[in-house]
C-alpha cells in the first residue's frame, strides 16, 4: 500500500478534466473473439471519443480473460494493440491507468502495458494505493480484486491507505469487484459496501468485475464494452466523464457500444418442433457469422431434435440449448453465478495465502487468537525463505 505521485501536464482544458473509463476487457476469451473486442475498443476510443481532448484513461481491470502462452494468434493481437494505445495516449499527452483485475483473469499480463519505452504517463497498478495525479489534481484509490480474503480486510486497508496519505476523502476511487447492488440478498455474497465508499469519494466510484452497467448511489459500473455470455443482451458500453473542478461537479455518461458481439437467447418452452425451427430460421437469419444462438427451456428431446435439424441448415451461428434443470443446478450449486459473474471463493496466491488459511481456521475456531498470531508468524517466515 502506498501513494504514488505523478506530474508531467496541465489538463487541456483549464479546470476540466476528461477521463475515458472502462474495464472487463477479456482479450483472449473463449466465446467473442479477440478482434471484435478490439473492434470495441477502437469505436471507444477513435471513432466516439477523441485521445486529443482526453485527460486520463482508466482501465478498471479484467483486461485479460486467462493465462495465455505464446504462439496466440489473440495474444499476439491484444499485445499489438496495447502497445499502438500506449503509444497513441503518449502521441496526445493522455495519462493511463490500468488496474490489475481479478487473479485467475489478469494473471499480472497487464504489464504488458508498461513492458516497453515509452514517454506515456501509464502505470500498472498492482496494490491497494491511492495514485495522486498531480497535473490533473486528483486523488485516485485503486483496490484490486481479491486483495484480501475478505471484504473487511480490504476495507481496513483502504482505510490504512487514507490515513497514511492524511485524506478523509479521495476524488475518486477506481475498484474491481462486486457490490453490494448487483446481488439478490438471498445470494449471500460477500460484496462491498456502496454506502461505505460513496462516502470517500468526492466525486465518484468506479466498478468493474460485474459485465452488466449499473449503479447505486455515487458508485458507478460501466459492464464490460462487449458482450461475452449468455445473460448479457442487453446493450454494452462505458463511462464517458467529464470533472468541472471549479463547480466541483462530475458528469457521467454511459456510451452505448453498437459493435458487441451477439449472444441471443429464445425461450422456446410449450413449443413443437415445427414452431421451434421456424423461430430459430427467423432470429438466426440477420445474425452476423459467428453469433451464439440459445434455445432455453422446451422439452429437452424436442429441442435436441430441432438442433439437429437446425444445424444442417444453419451453418453461420453457433446452436446451444440451456434447458431449466441445468439451469437450477447453476442457480443452486455452490459456485453461485449473478449477472453473468461466477463465484467460485477466493484466488490463492503468494500475496494472500497466509491471511486465508490464518483467516479461514480462525472463523472456523479452529485455533485461538494467540496461536493465530503464532501460525501466521511461522507461515510468513517459512515462505520468506529460500
Amino acid at each position: 500500500m502506498k501513494t504514488a505521485i505523478t506530474s508531467l501536464y496541465k489538463t487541456k482544458t483549464p479546470g476540466i478534466v476528461r477521463i475515458i473509463q472502462t474495464g472487463d476487457w477479456h482479450f483472449c476469451q473463449a466465446r467473442t473473439p479477440t478482434a471484435n473486442i478490439i473492434r470495441s475498443l477502437n469505436y471507444i476510443f477513435y471513432e466516439k471519443e477523441s485521445l486529443a481532448e482526453t485527460d486520463l484513461v482508466i482501465v478498471n481491470g479484467d483486461v485479460w480473460d486467462t493465462l495465455v502462452t505464446l504462439p496466440n494468434d489473440d495474444a499476439i493481437l491484444a499485445r499489438e494493440w496495447i502497445r499502438k494505445f500506449v503509444n497513441d495516449c503518449e502521441a496526445n499527452n493522455v495519462t493511463l491507468d490500468v488496474l490489475e483485475g481479478t487473479p485467475d483473469h489478469d494473471w499480472k499480463q497487464s504489464s504488458e502495458f508498461v513492458a516497453f519505452k515509452t514517454k506515456c504517463n501509464v502505470r500498472h497498478v498492482t496494490q491497494l494505493s491511492i495514485v495522486r495525479h498531480e497535473h490533473l489534481d486528483l486523488n485516485i484509490l485503486y483496490v484490486p480484486d481479491e486483495w484480501k480474503p475478505t471484504m473487511e480486510g480490504i476495507w481496513q486497508d483502504v482505510c490504512h491507505v487514507m490515513s497514511e496519505a492524511g485524506l478523509e476523502r479521495v476524488d475518486l476511487a477506481c475498484v474491481h469487484g462486486g457490490f453490494d447492488f448487483n446481488f439478490p440478498p438471498e445470494y449471500g455474497i460477500k460484496s462491498h459496501s456502496s454506502e461505505r465508499y460513496s462516502n470517500i469519494v468526492k466525486y465518484a466510484c468506479f466498478a468493474n468485475h460485474i459485465h452488466t452497467a449499473k449503479h447505486h448511489l455515487k458508485v458507478h459500473g460501466p459492464g464490460s464494452p462487449d458482450r461475452l455470455a449468455h445473460g448479457e443482451e442487453g446493450d454494452k458500453g462505458y463511462h464517458r466523464v467529464t470533472i468541472d473542478q471549479k463547480a466541483e461537479t462530475i458528469n457521467i455518461q454511459w456510451i452505448k457500444n453498437p459493435h458487441a458481439w451477439t449472444h441471443k437467447t429464445i425461450n422456446v418452452e410449450g413449443m413443437d418442433l415445427d414452431q421451434i425451427v421456424q423461430i430459430a430460421r427467423e432470429t438466426a437469419k440477420p445474425l452476423r457469422a459467428g453469433s451464439y444462438l440459445r434455445l432455453k427451456n422446451g422439452e429437452p428431446l424436442v429441442v435436441k431434435s430441432a438442433l439437429i435439424a437446425l444445424r444442417l441448415e444453419i451453418k453461420h451461428v453457433i446452436l446451444e440449448y440451456k434447458n431449466k434443470k441445468q439451469s437450477g443446478i447453476m442457480q443452486n450449486s455452490g459456485n453461485q453465478k449473478a449477472n453473468g459473474v461466477r463465484y467460485t471463493g477466493v484466488h490463492i496466491n503468494k500475496t494472500n495465502a497466509v491471511d486465508v488459511l490464518v483467516g479461514w481456521l480462525s472463523t472456523k475456531g479452529l485455533v485461538s487468537e494467540g496461536q493465530s498470531q503464532l501460525l501466521e508468524q511461522t507461515l510468513r517466515t517459512a515462505m520468506a525463505s529460500k
